[in-house]
């Protein structure tokens, strides 16, 4: 007999930093990712296999970490200390309703550069949640299962998204499209029960809708350039 050979090992994939209010089981993940295998084009249902499995994999992760503390830390100890330390999980109230903050002050997070925005409550929260949930399928803004239908503003635009008004955006990453999940708590009640168009086990609060909306406004008007 010749020699054998044995495959290498893949390496252990590491978390990246992430911003979460509320972390649960990834139960649903393969059950998803039979659902897609049966129910759309071969290729497609790979990518969007893949996209699920990662954005899984860190929350999973991080569910892992060590028990949570409470502190207040300066702009210099938020660089250092991981998100999911900094903002422990807990679970989303029933009553929950986003801040109101006044849209002059949500027209300037759009319009603020990235360097002068990144120690922010806000957009730090938003771009851990667009890391761990949106980049696998939107890496620096793009589109990886529908390349016409990117996070620039021309398609945005030809979409009917508006650089004003970002109230079909939240509606999105609430309640999903097509093969998008939607996020919020109430988003299987709106989808009249359809648990496939949800990621049931990773929902946002209403302020992590805004924090992350508001994060793809700015990377949007900046033409997503940078590292932002």
């Amino acid at each position: 007999l010749g020699p054998t050979f044995t495959a290498p090992r893949s390496p252990e994939v590491k978390p990246r930093g992430l911003s979460a209010r509320q972390i649960e089981s990834p139960g649903p993940l393969r059950s998803a990712e039979a659902w897609l295998a049966g129910a759309m084009p071969s290729w497609r249902g790979a990518v969007l296999s893949v996209c699920l499995a990662a954005g899984f994999l860190g929350f999973s992760t991080a569910a892992a970490a060590q028990e949570p503390f409470q502190a207040e830390f300066s702009n210099e100890e938020r660089k250092q200390v991981p998100a999911i330390m900094r903002l422990p999980p807990k679970p989303i109230p029933d009553d929950d309703v986003a801040d109101a903050i006044p849209l002059e002050e949500r027209q300037r997070r759009w319009n603020t550069p990235a360097r002068d925005a990144m120690d922010e409550d806000w957009y730090e929260d938003g771009k851990g949640i667009f890391v761990g949930r949106c980049s696998s399928c939107h890496p620096a803004g793009q589109n990886l299962v529908k390349t016409t239908r990117d996070l620039f503003w021309p398609d945005m635009l030809r979409m009917g998204f508006s650089k004003e008004d970002p109230t079909k955006m939240e509606r999105l990453i609430k309640y999903g499209k097509g093969t998008m999940a939607g996020y919020a708590k109430d988003c299987v009640e709106v989808n009249d029960g359809d648990y496939k168009k949800c990621g049931v086990a990773i929902q946002l609060s209403e302020n992590d809708v805004l924090d992350v909306t508001d994060f793809v406004m700015n990377r949007a008007n900046a033409n997503w350039s940078g590292r932002g």
